[in-house]
């Protein structure tokens, strides 16, 4: 298996086992404020890098809310065939506060002076309850089809920072989780080169 499929199956994994169990505001560059009738989208699993809105691929609507799965680094054991890989899953939302409907008023029970859009710093909890799912799903299984994720490295999660702070990127929301995943390394002979 290459870099890439590894790459492409891994996002494929986060699209089927994470972002399919749990959906987000989608950002409207326009409009923040109440007027903004937000929908609800599931987030999309992007390989390396998340697009530009100009950039995406067909069938997506935003490139957030989001995962972005990135390889940081590998190492090839020739002793033992195997290679490792440092992943990093990167999530992002959207949120910049809470608007009417995020409140469930039984009908008629609604005070007349809540306001249609509250400006908020509650998004945070969005994307800790995405890493969360996330967590569950990767604690909950020993491989992503050939790929084996090396427990024994632990995985890490945390806020996204900038120089040892965590980044203010309101409305966006930002954390990661970092895994180490191992696979057979397949030797190729030079007969196969011209096919790959």
């Amino acid at each position: 298996m290459s870099v890439v499929d590894t790459i492409d199956q891994i996002s494929s994994w986060c699209q089927q086992s994470i972002c399919s169990k749990i959906k987000f505001k989608k950002p409207d560059n326009d409009e923040m404020g109440g007027q903004y009738e937000y929908e609800l989208i599931h987030p999309v699993a992007f390989p390396m890098y998340v697009p530009a809105m100009d950039k995406l691929p067909p069938n997506v609507v935003s490139n957030m809310p989001s995962i972005c799965v990135q390889l940081m680094e590998g190492q090839d054991d020739l002793s033992d065939n195997t290679r490792e890989m440092k992943i990093n899953l990167g999530f992002s939302v959207w949120n910049p506060g809470i608007h009417s409907k995020d409140v469930y008023y039984p009908t008629g029970t609604r005070p007349e002076e809540t306001p249609d859009f509250r400006k908020g710093v509650d998004g945070w909890m969005d994307v800790w309850n995405f890493v969360d799912v996330a967590l569950r799903e990767l604690r909950n299984i020993e491989s992503i089809n050939a790929i084996k994720i090396l427990h024994r490295d632990n995985i890490r999660f945390g806020p996204y920072k900038i120089k040892e702070d965590v980044a203010d990127n309101y409305p966006l929301w930002l954390a990661y989780i970092q895994l180490t995943v191992e696979k057979p390394l397949i030797k190729i002979g030079k007969n196969y080169e011209e096919y790959l």
